[in-house]
């Protein structure tokens, strides 16, 4: 997406989900006519440009102990303290990774993945699909009562990994998952599934 030819004032992404990162990082882009509009709401040490502080007894003499010139740019507005820079190499090197291989290819080995799942779910009793039949997104989210009590144990013994909630589980495979994992999701959810038997 180009989001300078979009026309769009602001546009904000999370590095984590569907960019294959962590927690900690993200990106804001801020069209150059609308800085002007936004308001600082603290000031930390990125967004300084020049400072001369009194600290030591042989620092030059300065009204409050510091003098400092802030940053104009979205840096200078934004960004308060240090960055998480795990985070950052983390988002690094997963974009690499997504740019390599191709959105299509991941969507591509995705499909069956996606495919499989409401196959095998869709039909059992108090299975209730909550994604869209026609939704073209990565998610597969279906309401099951007690879910979590369920589930939970039976998950972590096999180590599967979903988002899983009192009443409903979400499913995202990706390009880091394979039909054995989806197989072996699909027979902890179906273990005690009335009509599975």
């Amino acid at each position: 997406m180009d989001v300078a030819a979009s026309g769009v004032d602001f546009a904000a992404c999370g590095t984590y989900k569907w960019l294959m990162a962590d927690f900690g990082a993200a990106f804001l882009y801020v069209r150059r006519d609308r800085l002007e509009r936004l308001h600082r709401s603290e000031i930390g040490w990125r967004q300084i440009r020049g400072l001369t502080q009194h600290v030591s007894p042989f620092d030059p003499v300065v009204p409050d102990a510091r003098e400092y010139e802030l940053r104009d740019d979205a840096v200078g507005v934004f960004e308060v303290g240090t960055p998480a820079w795990g985070a950052l190499a983390t988002a690094e090197a997963s974009i690499g990774s997504i740019n390599k291989l191709g959105i299509d290819a991941i969507a591509r080995h995705r499909e069956p993945l996606m495919s499989e799942l409401p196959a095998r779910l869709s039909h059992i009793p108090g299975y209730v699909p909550l994604t869209p039949q026609d939704s073209q997104g990565p998610i597969l989210a279906y309401g099951i009562k007690d879910a979590e009590l369920r589930f939970r144990d039976r998950l972590l013994a096999n180590q599967v990994q979903i988002s899983l909630y009192p009443n409903g589980v979400r499913i995202s495979p990706s390009i880091y998952n394979n039909l054995e994992d989806i197989a072996r999701l699909i027979a902890i959810l179906t273990e005690d599934a009335p009509g599975t038997r």
